[in-house]
């Protein structure tokens, strides 16, 4: 048996969003867009006409909203093809030059949000609460600026070719990631 082969350096490397993203756009759209939508159809009677179509119409836009996220969650693909990043989304397809991107950073929002929610608080307060945010990190691919071109979920897949993608990066820029 033999083990596949690194890509070749100018090989194409495409990554894709996790299945869970489009998945939760869809679960979290039911979840607060069915009862407006429901609420709206089959309310009490004696509801004023406009309470009832302003829920129906909130809850159609909602679902609608997170449906049209789900789908660019979906079909969005990055794929790196040596000098050039394609960022194929089912509604706005876009290039980056990889010779704009002047640095990669590692950001960790779940800290960020931390830090903020924590904002005030004793360091007793702080020690004894417990986080239940889930682990957002993204590679964000800055200009000479430091403005942000790109952001890569950690968890898009598959995740070896995510990390050549970002070797890749790394040894184009000359830097290494940083910590945001």
């Amino acid at each position: 048996m033999t083990l596949p082969s690194a890509p070749s350096a100018g090989a194409p490397l495409a990554v894709r969003q996790p299945a869970e993203a489009w998945k939760a756009n869809l679960f979290w759209g039911a979840v607060f867009g069915l009862p407006l939508v429901l609420g709206g159809l089959f309310g009490p009677e004696d509801a004023p006409l406009w309470k009832r179509l302003g829920a129906l119409a909130l809850g159609l836009i909602w679902m609608a909203f997170m449906i049209r996220t789900a789908l660019g969650n979906r079909g969005r693909k990055v794929v790196h093809e040596g000098a050039s990043i394609l960022v194929a989304d089912p509604f706005v397809s876009r290039r980056i030059s990889v010779g704009e991107v002047h640095r990669v950073v590692r950001e960790d929002l779940r800290q960020k949000f931390k830090e903020v929610d924590e904002f005030g608080m004793s360091r007793r307060q702080k020690f004894e609460r417990m986080s239940t945010l889930p682990r957002m990190v993204y590679f964000v691919l800055l200009d000479a600026q430091g403005g942000e071109l790109l952001r890569l979920d950690e968890n898009m897949e598959p995740k070896e070719v995510l990390h050549q993608i970002l070797d890749r990066l790394h040894a184009s820029t000359g830097s290494s990631i940083a910590e945001a």
